[in-house]
């Protein structure tokens, strides 16, 4: 082999390296597992080149980071938090930039604020998010992910500031119905984590034969769910 078709081979494997898309079932399968650092090194990679992905690769790089850095906080990972949080607000003017679904963003940037807030307690991020989130509502009122969003914040918010259980369980149902209406189900953390909301909602609405049946089906279609398998759904029996 000549080397001018060498270095030509060498370049267009690096092109495809570079460009290469999400393995989604490989993410899927990390978390359901609860274990996201294979998410963080995948991040970390399409980072590099933000600038160049698509507009429908830069929204799935963008809806990983959504999931990514809460799960940060979660296990104490604040600086890497903060870096991938730094990442995902400025991803979201550029995804704007591209044409990006208005109600998400305004969804994400809802998300983005209630991130701060679980860093610094600020009462101003806690309403920004309380602010976008009905921007996203009102933008697209059939959003799955705006309506799993609304329902996260019905359900945590204190009820003498607005928020309801019952309107959190709602939201949650017209989220998964708006999923499963679009066919965004397959691989998708994002469904089976406003399913796992729903679950929560019915314990905490004192409806836990409701919560044992969804959580036994949840079982049956992702038996790798080691939260659901080993932590939750033994918890809910105990309960019972």
């Amino acid at each position: 082999m000549q080397k001018r078709d060498f270095l030509l081979l060498i370049l267009c494997f690096c092109s495809v390296s570079f460009f290469a898309q999400v393995d989604h079932q490989k993410m899927f399968d990390a978390y359901l597992k609860g274990d996201l650092s294979v998410w963080g090194e995948m991040l970390k990679e399409k980072q590099k080149n933000i600038q160049s992905l698509s507009e429908q690769e830069l929204a799935e790089v963008i809806n990983y980071q959504y999931g990514y850095i809460p799960w940060c906080l979660e296990t104490k990972k604040t600086e890497q938090a903060a870096l991938f949080l730094q990442h995902f607000e400025s991803n979201l003017s550029l995804w704007e930039q591209k044409g990006g679904d208005r109600a998400t963003i305004f969804a994400y940037r809802s998300g983005a604020s209630a991130f701060h807030y679980k860093s610094s307690s600020s009462l101003s991020q806690a309403m920004a998010s309380i602010k976008y989130v009905n921007k996203a509502f009102e933008t697209d009122a059939t959003n799955p992910i705006v309506l799993s969003l609304k329902g996260n914040i019905d359900f945590y918010k204190p009820a003498i500031f607005g928020g309801s259980k019952k309107e959190a369980m709602a939201y949650f149902s017209q989220s998964l119905a708006a999923f499963e209406q679009r066919n965004w189900t397959k691989n998708n953390w994002n469904y089976v984590a406003t399913m796992l909301c729903l679950v929560q909602t019915y314990e905490k609405t004192n409806q836990k034969e409701k919560a044992l049946n969804l959580a036994q089906k949840m079982l049956s279609e992702y038996p790798s769910f080691l939260y659901l398998k080993n932590e939750y759904y033994p918890l809910l029996l105990r309960k019972k």
